[in-house]
């Protein structure tokens, strides 16, 4: 049986981020590769350079070079995708019970949906995954949350590190409303002390409202301010914001529930535009947007004041076409919650 020790949120130490994926290569000096350098051979004289010669016509079916593509700057530069898992998650407020030993993966790339009725706890299971749970002075847990296979509440591990690999988008939008466009984009930025060039700031505003289907409404008022935008256009802001800092997953709480539809389908089109760069889960209460959405689901129950569990999880068309719970198939049916 997993041990529930919980852990005291309140104790953690600081250690520098493991988040680099590759180690740097070792130096190799002089001609010697495993016992140091070898000895200097003075270069000889240079020769003169010859007559400079335009150059002929290319040969037929040679290969004619085209421009050389810029450089992408470091800040917005592709990276693999990760899975996030939960382990045997437990989680109280006080003395009361709220999850007991939820395990999930999450698969890298894929959107993987969270439904339940109110107060089953998949809203808590969703804080606990980028450690936000330990915001709450009474919170406490067990079990582990592995991102690409690193606990991220392994002791030593840096909260900001969490929060800067796994981004939240929440159910109201929450734009800074003194800040214009631009500078609500890079806010993270400077929260993490991340420092990039003028040049890759503008790159990554551009990149990120891009990215959160954005850009095209916004491009001609950048320094706007945030809280002037419409509520779809605000909860794409944040989305924007979320991904300039570029988390490994994105995290979003209902981030439709206080949406129109068209602003709604504008966001489902958007999360279907980032799982090819960014695991995303999501929360929600809408059936019919998970099964739009959503690769993988899992349905959470708290039954009769039993603390929140997976009953089922699977892909999203086996869960909504051919559920193996009974109660699976009263909830997506819309019989109960």
């Amino acid at each position: 049986m997993p041990d529930k020790t919980r852990v005291d949120l309140s104790q953690t130490q600081e250690m520098p981020p493991v988040l680099d994926e590759s180690p740097a290569p070792s130096p190799v000096f002089g001609g010697a590769a495993a016992g140091g350098p070898g000895p200097f051979t003075a270069p000889g004289p240079l020769a003169a350079p010859g007559p400079f010669a335009p150059p002929g016509p290319f040969a037929p079916g040679s290969v004619v070079p085209g421009p050389v593509a810029p450089a992408v700057p470091p800040a917005i530069a592709p990276r693999r995708l990760v899975e996030l898992r939960g382990d045997a998650v437990s989680a109280w407020f006080g003395t009361h019970h709220v999850l007991d030993r939820v395990s999930l993966t999450m698969p890298a790339g894929q959107v993987t949906a969270l439904i339940g009725p109110s107060g089953c706890g998949k809203s808590t299971f969703l804080r606990i995954l980028n450690r936000m749970h330990e915001l709450v002075p009474s919170a406490s847990l067990a079990g582990r949350v592995l991102l690409d296979g690193v606990d991220i509440y392994e002791p030593g591990r840096r909260l900001t590190d969490a929060r800067r690999a796994i981004g939240m988008v929440f159910q109201k939008p929450n734009p800074f409303p003194a800040m214009s466009v631009r500078e609500n984009v890079l806010a993270g930025l400077r929260l993490t002390g991340t420092k990039v060039s003028a040049a890759q700031k503008a790159a990554l505003v551009e990149q990120s409202l891009t990215r959160a289907g954005l850009w095209g409404e916004v491009k001609d008022r950048l320094d706007a301010p945030g809280g002037g935008l419409s509520g779809g256009q605000q909860q794409r802001l944040c989305i924007a914001r979320a991904l300039a800092v570029r988390p490994r997953v994105l995290l979003m709480d209902e981030p439709c529930s206080a949406l129109d539809p068209t602003s709604t389908r504008v966001i489902e089109d958007t999360m279907a535009d980032l799982k090819h760069e960014v695991t995303i889960v999501i929360v929600t209460h809408n059936m019919q947007q998970a099964a739009r959405v959503s690769d993988q689901c899992a349905f959470f129950l708290a039954e009769a004041g039993t603390p929140g569990v997976i009953v089922e999880h699977g892909s999203t068309n086996a869960m909504f076409t051919h559920p193996q719970d009974p109660r699976t198939e009263a909830y997506v049916e819309g019989r109960f919650g």
